[in-house]
Order: C-alpha cells, then sequence, then structure tokens
C-alpha cells in the first residue's frame, strides 16, 4: 500500500536550522520538515515542474502520484539543467 508523504526536510531547512542561534540538535525531524512542500502530479509535463522551481526559488520539487497521493519522486533542479 501507498504511504502518504508526512513532509520534506532540504539543505535549506538544516541550514536555517544552523543559523539560530541555540541549535539544538535532538529536535525530531518532523520539527523541522516543511508537511506541505511544494510538488507536482507525476503526469505534468517537466515544463510545469520548471515553472514552480522557478517561481517558488526553490531546489528540490516533489512529484506525487495522482492516483495514490503518495510520493513519486523527487526532480532537483540540476537535474533538469543537465
Amino acid at each position: 500500500p501507498a504511504k502518504k508523504l508526512l513532509g520534506v526536510i532540504t539543505d535549506g531547512d538544516i541550514r536555517r536550522l544552523f543559523l539560530k542561534d541555540n541549535v539544538d540538535l535532538t529536535q525530531t525531524a518532523s520539527s523541522i520538515m516543511n508537511p506541505n512542500p511544494k510538488s507536482v502530479q507525476s503526469e505534468e509535463l517537466v515544463e510545469a515542474a520548471l515553472s514552480v522551481i522557478e517561481e517558488h526559488k526553490i531546489q528540490s520539487l516533489v512529484v506525487v502520484d495522482s492516483k495514490t497521493k503518495s510520493l513519486a519522486g523527487i526532480i532537483h533542479i540540476q537535474s533538469l539543467l543537465k
């Protein structure tokens, strides 16, 4: 059975954590994850994915299976530029 995506932790999330004066490395992943990451449906065109990446100035984009609503993959901007 497909599992629902709970959230995403990006390199930006980790960098922001370390910019804080009082870094707490005992925090849970769920306390720093983004529970509503930007995403595209798996059948959308690459053009749409690139548009979302550019619009939101992000490097990684979650791909969701439109039928199961589960994680299908992640697109990184570097993969699109190759």
